[in-house]
Formats: C-alpha cells, structure tokens, sequence
C-alpha cells in the first residue's frame, strides 16, 4: 500500500453526510428513497439527520480535509450509489461527483470506473434477487 504522509484519513461524519444529501438534492425528482438511504448512514454514525437534511442545500460545498484516495473513492462510491439509487442518474448528480471527484483529487476516468463497478454489482444484486425468488 501507498501511504502518503500528506494525506489523512479523517471525514468528519456531519460532512460525510451533508455531501451526501448536496448530492440527494442536486436532483429534485429524489425522494423518500434517497433520504433513506442517507438516514440509514446516519442512524449507524449517531447523527439526527433531519437538521442537517433542513440545512444543506444541493449548492453545498465542504472545505474537505485532505484524505487518502481510498476513503475518498470510497465517498464517491456512496454517493453514486445515492445517485443511483432511482436508476436515473442525473447530469445534475454527475456534475455535483466530478466537482467533488475534482477537489478531493480523483480524476474523472476513476469516477467513471467506479460508476461502471457500481451498475455491475447492483446487476449481479438484481440477478440474485432473481435466483432466491425463483421457485
């Protein structure tokens, strides 16, 4: 492993979370689905997630620490995953991963990478869901 000693590895949840619902928002056609999904995430840090939901706006923007390229493909792997979430994956949402993609250093061929990881393992997801339902 590459360790990088400029690097840290501490997102604070509040941010963690508050990207996450700048992306939910960056689509108005969003819903329950995508505030539940964030809300799960939430429960599991121990954050109330309804006064930070009230706060954030989709224009949203963190000064974020400088982490490791693993905990930041790893936020926008979570927020793919949100974006994905209603199968319509937005320009609105995309704009909003390659910003954030941009200022935590990842090139946008690696969020490409990861969007196609995420389709991938939500289509073998859907093919299990398929296998266990058969009769």
């Amino acid at each position: 492993m590459n360790l990088n000693p400029d690097r840290i590895d501490l997102l604070d949840a509040e941010t963690y979370l508050r990207v996450l619902i700048a992306v939910a928002k960056a689509d108005r056609s969003n819903g329950a689905q995508e505030e539940e999904y964030i809300g799960t995430r939430a429960r599991r840090l121990g954050i109330e997630l309804q006064p930070l939901w009230r706060s954030t706006e989709k224009e949203f923007t963190a000064d974020l620490p400088r982490v490791s390229r693993q905990t930041a493909l790893v936020l926008i792997k979570d927020c793919i995953n949100l974006a994905s979430l209603d199968r319509n994956y937005t320009l609105f949402e995309k704009s909003k991963i390659y910003e954030l993609a941009e200022r935590l250093g990842i090139p946008r061929s690696d969020v490409e990478r990861v969007r196609e990881w995420v389709e991938a393992n939500h289509q073998l997801l859907l093919k299990w869901e398929q296998i266990v339902q058969e009769d």
